[in-house]
């Protein structure tokens, strides 16, 4: 009887630990998922200014070359 107890306790201590590593491993995955998503959007928005940067020098040149 004691024996059964011990090993559904060690059994469900095992279960235990491996649900506790596994949810480990699914939060670090999801933090680099969200580190790697900021970084590409960080990219993405610094592309943009260099293009509006670009269009509005364009766009500066070609009116000042109406207007004259």
């Amino acid at each position: 009887m004691v024996e059964a107890l011990l090993g559904i306790l060690g059994t469900t201590f095992l279960a235990v630990i491996g649900w506790t590593i596994q949810l480990g491993t699914r939060v670090s995955v999801t933090e680099s998922k969200y580190e790697d998503l900021l970084v590409l959007i960080d990219s993405k928005f610094e592309d943009l200014d260099k293009r509006l940067e670009r269009i509005e020098r364009a766009m500066n040149g070609y009116l000042k070359k109406e207007l004259h």
